[in-house]
């Protein structure tokens, strides 16, 4: 069928092309590939930079680790100060009269049985000693210098409980030794 117009060209409906540009659709995939390599670009140069971050903290990891091993070595030795302060200010404050207590425990000390170490903290006091008998009494002696102790109530009343710890036998020279331990906690 022909179809006329009669309208004047420049009235009439203009026909629509179908005409993909070509360089539209260049342009779109060369802008991709663009954003491809900027976004590449930019992922390796924040690897790089995190990277460097990375060493950086690395070295400064060791000099961290020396300064605070001697922050905890500080710490270490101020609480031992403080624990030995603190001993020092029950041992002022309460009236135990250690000499007493010293002059106690040389009265009540059988024959064959010295005193190697006194120790005393906070709360809590210890005797180590050894006995020697040739007549292999050394567990009577130990039990009588502890009844001793514990039967005298000047020096009994400032320990809760005053208890033979362990005991051991060795030989010295030919004669038997035994070492104990009497430990105590203070009231």
């Amino acid at each position: 069928m022909i179809t006329i117009n009669l309208l004047p060209e420049e009235l009439r409906p203009k026909e629509k092309t179908k005409e993909t540009p070509e360089g539209i659709g260049k342009k779109a995939v060369l802008g991709g590939i663009v954003v491809l390599i900027s976004l590449h670009i930019f992922l390796v140069a924040f690897y790089f930079l995190q990277n460097y971050r990375l060493n950086n903290l690395n070295n400064v990891w060791p000099k961290i680790e020396v300064g605070k091993n001697k922050a905890d070595d500080l710490k270490k030795e101020t609480s031992f100060l403080e624990e030995n302060v603190k001993t020092i200010e029950n041992l002022t404050n309460k009236t135990i009269s250690w000499s007493w207590k010293l002059y106690k425990i040389s009265q009540v000390l059988p024959r064959g049985v010295w005193l190697r170490q006194l120790s005393l903290t906070s709360s809590s006091f210890s005797l180590q000693g050894s006995v020697v008998s040739l007549k292999q009494e050394e567990m009577s002696l130990i039990g009588k210098f502890l009844d001793n102790l514990k039967t005298d109530p000047e020096f009994s009343k400032d320990f809760k409980d005053l208890e033979l710890g362990s005991v051991n036998r060795r030989e010295i020279k030919g004669f038997e030794v035994s070492d104990f331990n009497i430990s105590a906690n203070l009231k």
